[in-house]
């Protein structure tokens, strides 16, 4: 390193004109600016450099230290919710509800392990209630209750009821990094695609509700396989890869009601995904990355002939064939905050169909959708809080997920205020407009009937 900033020192003054040739007084002031017009230039990729040595240097201390092979962290939040839904609208019966409600929220619990030099072991689990769920049938939703007895008690065995909760894992997997530019990565990850699904916590998100692409899972968002990434430093910029192979889907998308996709692979047709990201850390942030996948997700089921002799036959009731590629960018200054995510994806049914998700008698169609969303966010500090107003907006294509409606466009505003740096208190205001194709034109509903209102808040504590 030490080599590499001698020659940038040498080649940064070498390539400024000696001042002996200046005659005048106005040429003198010319080189004097040029001058510092080439120191500035250099202070900056040295402050780059510097910034990458400390972070490589700290990224190495992590896995050489034998003192530092456990870590427990995570962040748990809380709050409460109120929507508005009108009593005509095809979503009365799919918001959770239309009453204020509080809300306990998720408790997320981060196990990092580095048991031996340049291995890492991550284990992600989400803990949250199950007070109720939908349930769609050809009469409509239905709420069940998952509320359970407590059970093994003293006396008759059971006793009060309790709330019902999940553990959920979200990824675990185990990882070698032979050098910055290559490690590898075998388990279950998240699947790296543009803004929302990469930084994925709450703490390190601006808005606080789910764009509708996220929510939905257009894409598939985690994934069980092997994976490959690095980063590459080409100054002032860093390139990042990853490039994944896995056995498909293992949640969603919401289109298929019944999209029981189990962990391991059936068929011997595996999905491939990629990102690649372009950044630059100073003097602000700047972001652009591009995602893509392609693969293969199914359903299976089993058959057994119980008569001699006995047969098990294996069948694929429901097979997916998908693909997409996404699109975001990233800038981060000292008031002013930029993300934008776009994606495209097209499904295809080789073998089977489902039912579709509001008209439970139809069967799921090929289908292409897509979507995306602007953010801007403008953050100052006053009155001891770091304040951070910020404008939304979504926009949607999926007639499948949104039907009978084709489309829809969610404005929003938001507020985030931080007390300290673990403690964020985050409002959110949305509203929900659907459209219609007719006659080959995009147009409004017939009427405001099918407008959901939503306001949100939560209070995230990291620890």
């Amino acid at each position: 390193m030490g080599g590499c900033l001698a020659i940038l020192c040498w080649a940064a003054f070498a390539s400024v004109p000696p001042v002996a040739t200046a005659s005048a007084a106005g040429d003198g002031r010319q080189l004097l600016e040029q001058i510092r017009a080439e120191r500035a230039k250099f202070q900056l990729i040295l402050d780059e450099m510097n910034a990458m040595q400390e972070a490589s240097a700290s990224e190495q201390a992590d896995l050489d230290d034998p003192g530092s092979t456990i870590r427990l962290y995570g962040f748990f939040e809380t709050g409460l919710q109120r929507n508005w839904a009108k009593t005509n609208g095809f979503l009365n019966g799919v918001v959770q509800s239309p009453a204020l409600t509080y809300i306990l929220g998720d408790l997320y619990l981060y196990l990092d392990i580095v048991p031996a030099q340049g291995w890492r072991t991550l284990v992600e689990v989400r803990l949250t209630t199950s007070n109720g769920a939908d349930q769609l049938s050809p009469a409509g939703f239905q709420i069940l209750s998952t509320a359970q007895r407590r059970q093994n008690q003293p006396g008759l065995g059971f006793g009060s009821h309790q709330i019902a909760s999940s553990l959920i894992i979200e990824r675990a997997y185990v990882e070698h990094i032979f050098r910055d530019e290559f490690g590898v990565r075998l388990g279950l990850w998240l699947t790296p695609w543009g803004i929302w699904n990469v930084d994925h916590g709450s703490p390190a998100l601006i808005p606080l509700i789910e764009p509708y692409i996220q929510m939905a899972q257009i894409y598939p968002t985690h994934q069980l396989g092997l994976a490959v990434f690095g980063a590459r430093h080409l100054l002032p910029w860093r390139l990042t890869y990853h490039l994944g192979i896995s056995n498909g889907r293992v949640t969603g998308p919401a289109v298929i009601p019944e999209s029981t996709w189990v962990s391991f692979d059936v068929t011997d047709d595996k999905m491939i995904s990629g990102r690649i990201t372009l950044e630059r850390q100073r003097p602000d942030l700047l972001r652009f990355g591009v995602s893509a996948y392609w693969g293969t997700s199914a359903q299976t089921s089993k058959q057994v002939q119980v008569s001699e002799p006995i047969v098990v036959r294996r069948d694929i009731p429901l097979e997916l064939e998908e693909w997409g590629v996404g699109a975001d960018f990233s800038y981060n200054g000292p008031r002013l905050r930029l993300r934008a995510e776009f994606t495209y994806t097209q499904y295809r049914f080789p073998r089977g169909r489902t039912r579709a998700t509001f008209f439970p008698t139809r069967q799921m169609p090929d289908s292409a959708q897509y979507g995306g969303y602007a953010l801007a966010s403008f953050p100052f500090d006053a009155l001891g809080l770091r304040i951070e107003p910020y404008a939304y907006f979504e926009a949607v294509w999926w007639p499948a997920a949104i039907a009978p409606r084709d489309a829809a466009v969610i404005p929003s505003l938001g507020l985030n205020l931080d007390p300290t740096p673990t403690i964020r208190l985050k409002t959110q205001y949305a509203w929900y407009r659907f459209f219609q194709v007719e006659d080959g034109s995009i147009r409004f509903s017939r009427n405001s009937e099918d407008d959901v209102h939503g306001l949100s808040f939560r209070a995230v504590v990291s620890f």
